[in-house]
């Protein structure tokens, strides 16, 4: 319960990792000087009580390592300057070799910094560009309550309350379009992926002036 209040207080209160190791702290000892204080209670009463070692971590980073599960990420090195990706980490040149053109000129970022550590100086990527893998989202995303709640509701009203023709539509679900992207197959986890672009406006800005 004491890591968990430490990491709590570190990703959904937004509390600072050094706050959340004090706590971490500061937990450790209130719950170690009520448990002796309990063994002498119970002591002069002639009951023998055994203390529990508390294995609380100095550090809220390693309560969340011990408790969660990280998602599985991709870290590819990418340039800071023009953003082309390098995915083959045995061949990363020291400068970017990214051109516009077969004539123009190199993009010639650096693509390595000095980091200095408590035991050594090492070269690292200076920029990553960072994925999420698709499958373990999706798990991820299908586990949720809400989630699953909405799919099924969507499912209803898609295949059990049919759209009559020739009445009015209320609803995107309503649009025989929509319900053919299903197919043939009426469950709730035949999900179809879209990607939609919300900065497109064929008339201009009005607002802007465009």
């Amino acid at each position: 319960m004491v890591r968990i209040l430490g990491v709590w207080l570190y990703i959904k209160a937004g509390a600072s990792r050094e706050l959340a190791n004090i706590v971490l702290h500061a937990s450790k000892a209130i719950v170690g000087l009520t448990l002796t204080a309990v063994k002498t209670m119970l002591a002069t009463a002639g009951v023998e009580m055994q203390i529990p070692c508390l294995q609380v971590p100095r550090d809220v980073r390693s309560a969340y390592q011990n408790h969660f599960v990280e998602p599985e990420f991709t870290r590819t090195v990418c340039c800071s300057g023009c953003f082309k990706l390098f995915p083959d980490k045995t061949n990363i040149p020291t400068k970017c070799d990214w051109k516009a053109s077969p004539k123009s000129r190199k993009c010639l970022t650096n693509l390595w910094r000095k980091q200095y550590t408590q035991s050594r100086l090492k070269v690292v990527p200076r920029c990553h560009y960072t994925t999420q893998s698709f499958k373990e989202w999706l798990k991820w995303f299908l586990q949720q309550k809400s989630i699953d709640d909405a799919l099924h509701s969507t499912n209803r009203h898609t295949f059990d309350d049919p759209f009559i023709a020739g009445s009015t539509m209320r609803d995107t679900h309503d649009s025989p379009a929509y319900r053919e992207l299903y197919g043939g197959t009426q469950s709730a986890y035949n999900l179809v992926f879209a990607v939609y672009y919300d900065s497109f406006n064929v008339y201009g800005m009005k607002i802007a002036g465009a």
